[in-house]
């Protein structure tokens, strides 16, 4: 019995431009994630650094308890008194605050840094993934409505010619070999167009909204497309 045509992968397009992309890598991408905590945490760093270099002032209120000895002759005796107080710390190691500071600022600087130069990674393999994934439809398109049909037609003329005896059989077998050329470069560019998409769907953290588009079925008995 004959064997079944394998199914050709699914040729898919999505439904998204770079910019959508890119914000879905920043929302998604753990290594982003985890920098935008260290950022903060170097933010947090720096700002207690600075505090502690400010003069620190304190108020409070307080009591003395006087256990209720009494003197005859005082006012308000066996009371215990309520006393206000007001409270000054100067920084004394200025050096060394001055220094944290620094780090602090540094650290925040860095992470700043190591995060803007990932972004800009992440973008530049976005445009590439979205380019080679827009290049792969193209090459799709292009083979399975024009030249595959083209490359039929021309095997449809030889084998006309050939039982008319104007062309030999190499000439029909070259068509048909040329047929099936092409046809190999389109099934390539069916699974290249499914790698770049789990690629892109990599990159992005999560599933990208397609819109499947069935490939040309295979005619039984040949190996040429139906559009």
């Amino acid at each position: 019995s004959n064997l079944p045509w394998p199914k050709s992968p699914q040729y898919q397009q999505i439904s998204i431009d770079f910019s959508q992309l890119y914000a879905m890598i920043i929302q998604n991408n753990p290594d982003l994630q985890a920098l935008g905590y260290e950022i903060e945490a170097a933010r947090s760093t720096e700002k207690l650094a600075k505090k502690k270099s400010f003069p620190h002032f304190g108020i409070g209120v307080g009591y003395i308890d006087t256990a209720h000895a009494r003197a005859s002759g005082v006012d308000d005796s066996g009371k215990d008194p309520i006393i206000a107080m007001v409270s000054l710390t100067l920084p004394i190691w200025t050096g060394n605050y001055k220094a944290a500071q620094r780090q602090a600022r540094a650290q925040l600087h860095q992470k700043t840094h190591e995060k803007t130069q990932m972004e800009n990674t992440f973008a530049a393999k976005a445009q590439q993934l979205l380019y080679e994934f827009e290049d792969s439809n193209r090459k799709i398109k292009l083979y399975r409505d024009v030249i595959i049909l083209k490359a039929k037609e021309m095997l449809v003329a030889s084998e006309t010619a050939y039982q008319a005896g104007t062309i030999d059989f190499l000439s029909l077998i070259d068509a048909q070999r040329i047929l099936l050329r092409y046809e190999l470069f389109y099934e390539r560019k069916l699974a290249e167009n499914a790698q770049k998409l789990a690629k892109i769907e990599m990159l992005a953290g999560t599933q990208l909204p397609t819109v499947n588009k069935e490939p040309a079925k295979k005619q039984s008995g040949g190996s040429s497309y139906e559009r």
